[in-house]
């Protein structure tokens, strides 16, 4: 799952030759925010991408430190419901990714200090509507816990369109919100703190196997710096479970998140209170 939904991805790696291939589907549905309106409608993806990457690694010591280069193209399509379009779209992109991450041990939820990169320029032109180039900026700052096994996660990421007078852009929204057609610019920030609460490690038959209990506290702010902002705040509680009792290689993190949602047009408390399925987060 994202932001926006509930999905499906399946992925193939060849890794023979120098550079790396892959191919991946995606299909999914959820909802989306149109601009300028407070209603939310249904809508369903099909994605497919092909990629080419060139990684370099780093690594040294206890720290894992890599440097990729990546150029993916590939095609969205979108169904919505009551007569609303998303127009689907052709894309290829070129991007840098940077990684430096502290090894972390069985127990630790994340790194205890690291640090990510990325950098992207997407050229997309969609049905009817004009092409045009999508810059993005993400940075994510791994840091210890009051807890040995405690985690601090601070993430920024930054969009701005170039080019075009007409284009329809889906972008992610603070958790708790359905994602929403964005303005030209725009800055999503995170705080997050997870710490493991149970070790449970409780099989059911040859089939689950219930290895962790976890919550996340968050808060996200969304900015089109144009004055206009909005945030949620709440906390996550996630079971960790494997499959087919192979935990590491078919784990399905499942739970429920609570959030308090600022931009509800509503004095009622319990209006602004949004209770929601979390899938692979």
């Amino acid at each position: 799952t994202d932001l926006r939904g509930y999905g499906v991805q399946t992925k193939v790696d060849y890794n023979k030759y120098f550079p790396k291939f892959s191919v991946t589907h995606r299909i999914g549905m959820g909802k989306i925010k149109l601009a300028d309106s407070l209603d939310a409608v249904d809508y369903s993806w099909n994605q497919g991408f092909l990629g080419m990457s060139i990684p370099l690694n780093f690594s040294k010591n206890s720290y894992y430190r890599s440097l990729s280069m990546d150029v993916v193209g590939g095609y969205r399509n979108y169904v919505t419901s009551q007569d609303h379009v998303l127009p689907n779209n052709t894309q290829v992109g070129l991007y840098v990714n940077f990684y430096n991450l502290q090894q972390r041990s069985y127990r630790q939820l994340a790194s205890r200090f690291g640090q990510f990169i990325g950098l992207g320029v997407t050229h997309k032109k969609q049905v009817r509507q004009d092409a045009y180039q999508l810059f993005d900026a993400k940075a994510i700052l791994l840091l210890p816990g009051l807890g040995l096994t405690h985690s601090l996660k601070l993430k920024s990421q930054y969009h701005q369109v170039f080019s075009g007078n007409s284009r329809t852009i889906v972008l992610d929204a603070p958790r708790g919100y359905s994602a929403h057609i964005g303005s030209e610019q725009g800055l999503l920030s995170t705080v997050e703190y997870a710490l493991p609460l149970a070790y449970p490690d409780w099989s059911v038959g040859p089939l689950l196997f219930f290895k962790r209990v976890r919550t996340n506290l968050f808060f996200d702010y969304a900015d089109n710096l144009n004055g206009k902002g909005y945030y949620s705040t709440g906390l996550e509680l996630i079971t960790d479970v494997g499959l087919l009792r192979f935990g590491d290689v078919f784990n399905l993190p499942i739970g429920v998140r609570l959030s308090y949602l600022s931009d509800v047009k509503s004095d009622a408390l319990m209006d602004r209170i949004g209770v929601q399925l979390v899938l692979d987060r």
